[in-house]
């Protein structure tokens, strides 16, 4: 099917249609919701409020399946997202988010989609940026072409400071997923913090022609404009 629609899916589509044959039809709805409503805006651009309105749905899906495994692993990376960003001030979603790994583990311990979870896990709530470097390393050696596990790796090394490699994950990530406004921005950001400013407003203008408008890529066109009018 995949390779039928190929040209007319994108990468999260196809990952979606890609997964484990579902068990249970209406939980696997709610799974795909909940992806769509994340990862198909940008991965970025996603609001709390959208990704609060995932948790709710990835919750009922494992409410009605307790052995969905795909869905456990994205509950937990959903809600190490929040913790990261300070949005957990009692730990609460920091247990919750180990729990659903931890059921994942359990359901499916050597997919691709736990190893990347567990990632998560170590980066976003434990940070602990170097194994979980290595762990993303392993999830990118099994799925080379998909742009989600290539945006991510570039996240952590970015983190580590070393931009050389993290421009070369990212550049990957949107040569992989080219109409993806968040990797497009995200790279253009960072080309904009180490001076590059010629080539981060060609990019943040594409991701403002792929419907990146928010305030960071607005103000990054102008700092970028302003900067190249000094020269």
């Amino acid at each position: 099917i995949t390779r039928a629609l190929e040209t007319r899916l994108s990468p999260v589509e196809e990952a979606i249609i890609t997964a484990a044959t579902p068990r249970n039809l209406e939980a696997f709805d709610l799974y795909t919701q909940a992806r769509l409503a994340v990862y198909d805006l940008g991965w970025t651009s996603a609001t709390d409020e959208h990704r609060l309105h995932t948790i709710g749905l990835l919750e009922r899906a494992v409410a009605i399946d307790p052995e969905f495994s795909e869905a456990w692993q994205l509950l937990s990376r959903t809600k190490c997202f929040l913790v990261f960003h300070d949005r957990d001030p009692d730990g609460e979603l920091l247990a919750e988010a180990d729990y659903a790994l931890s059921r994942a583990r359990e359901l499916a311990p050597d997919t691709t989609e736990t190893i990347a979870a567990e990632t998560i896990f170590h980066y976003q709530c434990k940070r602990e940026l170097e194994p979980a470097l290595q762990m993303m390393r392993q999830v990118r050696a099994r799925e080379p072409k998909r742009a989600e596990w290539a945006f991510i790796e570039s996240w952590i090394l970015r983190r580590l400071g070393r931009w050389d490699e993290m421009l070369a994950s990212m550049g990957q990530a949107v040569r992989l997923d080219p109409l993806n406004p968040g990797p497009v921005r995200i790279y253009a950001i960072s080309l904009r913090d180490l001076g590059r400013y010629e080539e981060a407003l060609v990019d943040l203008d594409r991701a403002v022609e792929l419907g990146q408008t928010d305030p960071q890529t607005l103000a990054g066109r102008g700092i970028c404009k302003a900067e190249l009018g000094r020269h």
